[in-house]
């Protein structure tokens, strides 16, 4: 994975080529910003991955894996760099979860669980920091054409028959983000799901959400 840096008032790029799953990587992304003066008014964490099985049939190593870039990544990153955002009272931090952090899923159980704790904990970091100048803002996409899928191996699932475009997707969360808010759905469709999930029994959402993981 690599990590890119946009200097503020600069056309030029910072990279750092890195690698998330290791559990040190995020404090040496901040060390480079502080080694090269440079001074963060958005974080973006978008690093993510997905596995695809029967959690009882997985490795358990790709399983801790996704942990550490889906949840422990985002917070040592969050953490280091929300601290100099508070000091200067000035920053947004954008974090990116899923349709999926709103209900259980079969054969994604790890992955939904991720998304669902980075929408929960940005929602109370996004809370503490009110007044402070700094803002959290959580993107919740559904299916979204890019890479992601095909990487995962989940491409002729049903979930993925219906995908979004990810300039739109992009263009949501940027907007979302200037406007401070808490939390942005891109899409129509993905809006009345996560709407509908909060109002049918949890044991039936989670049928539901097993269905659509399930190839054609």
């Amino acid at each position: 994975m690599t990590f890119l840096i946009i200097s503020a008032g600069r056309l030029n790029c910072n990279i750092f080529p890195c690698d998330l799953s290791d559990i040190d990587t995020p404090k040496r992304i901040y060390e480079f910003t502080k080694e090269n003066a440079i001074d963060v008014n958005v974080l973006v964490n978008c690093a993510g991955i997905q596995i695809y099985e029967n959690f009882h049939e997985r490795d358990i190593y790709d399983t801790l894996q996704l942990m550490q870039i889906n949840m422990f990544a985002p917070v040592v990153l969050s953490k280091l760099f929300v601290h100099d955002m508070v000091k200067r009272k000035s920053g947004m931090i954008l974090n990116v979860g899923s349709t999926g952090a709103f209900a259980p899923c079969a054969l994604n159980a790890a992955y939904c669980a991720s998304k669902a704790f980075i929408l929960h904990f940005s929602e109370g970091i996004a809370e503490e920091l009110k007044g402070s100048g700094v803002t959290v803002t959580t993107l919740c996409p559904g299916a979204t054409k890019t890479n992601f899928a095909k990487r995962a191996n989940i491409e002729d699932t049903k979930m993925f028959s219906n995908m979004m475009n990810p300039d739109k997707v992009a263009k949501i969360a940027y907007k979302a983000l200037m406007k401070g808010k808490t939390i942005a759905i891109p899409g129509l469709y993905n809006k009345i799901l996560t709407f509908s999930i909060r109002l049918i029994p949890r044991k039936i959402s989670v049928r539901i959400g097993k269905q659509m993981m399930e190839r054609k």
